[in-house]
């Protein structure tokens, strides 16, 4: 039996294969045909080995679309998972989540793969920065546009700034108009996201608070970082798939090498 985490957001679909023994273990899809790529490479185009497919969603159109395209494939199941099933395991590993009924099942599952004593970092199509204590209890976080929303927000709202792809500027200060928008949104955030993690880390009286950098555009708000001289943060792209497993008591060989190497 194979155990497919599938991560289903705003922009794009994460499949992560747990204990992949050689295969590629982790897709980003954007589209049906990069789902019908990433299926037939983990279970080839019919039969072969059986597959239990778990799925965690802020997308039900997107959900849609996982269903219809392995429906026809006998050796695949799926669960889509909801919070509300997951209140009793949230209180077995120890972790106290105030807003659980409320809380989106990404967030959920970014809670449930940090480790006590964490700031995290999401950003994907929105940004999500969540603040987890030493005693693994959720604070709470905030919510904002991710970088190619903020991008796109200010071209939808001006006449003379086009609609530019995020990508990272040379400094955080340019005479180029793009290079100047795009230093705005990744080194903006970057320096916002810094002083997050200080103001958290004063309030919490704690030094061994952890900041945690996640999420598709998790690696170019690493280099914005790292760019202005910030080196104490962990860039982890595992973080979701780690709760899902953790909540689903499934184990994985890369998450131990990870948590190992951090």
């Amino acid at each position: 039996m194979r155990n497919i985490l599938v991560d289903i957001g705003n922009t794009s679909i994460g499949v992560y294969c747990l204990n992949n023994k050689g295969l590629p273990f982790s897709f980003k899809c954007f589209d049906s045909k990069d789902l019908d790529t990433c299926f037939k490479a983990l279970f080839g185009d019919l039969g072969g080995e059986e597959g239990l497919i778990y799925i965690s969603s802020v997308n039900s159109e997107k959900t849609k679309l996982v269903k219809n395209l392995i429906a026809y494939k006998d050796n695949l199941s799926i669960r889509v998972l909801h919070n509300d099933e997951m209140a009793e395991k949230v209180k077995e590993l120890g972790y106290t989540i105030p807003n659980l009924h409320i809380l989106g099942s990404d967030l959920l599952y970014d809670i449930l793969g940090l480790e006590p004593s964490t700031l995290l970092a999401d950003y994907g199509t929105a940004s999500k920065i969540l603040a987890l204590d030493k005693d693994k209890v959720f604070l709470g976080g905030m919510i904002g546009p991710g970088l190619n929303i903020i991008n796109r927000s200010l071209f939808k709202s001006t006449e003379l700034l086009g609609d530019y792809i995020v990508e990272m500027p040379p400094d955080y200060l340019s005479y180029d108009t793009k290079d100047a928008i795009n230093a705005s949104t990744v080194f903006g955030e970057g320096m916002k996201l810094v002083e997050a993690y200080q103001k958290c880390k004063a309030d919490l009286k704690d030094e061994n608070l952890k900041l945690v950098v996640t999420g598709g555009d998790g690696k170019i708000l690493a280099k914005a970082l790292k760019k202005l001289s910030f080196e104490d943060f962990i860039l982890d792209e595992m973080v979701i798939y780690k709760g899902m497993a953790k909540a689903l008591d499934l184990k994985d060989e890369l998450f131990k090498k990870t948590e190992e190497g951090n």
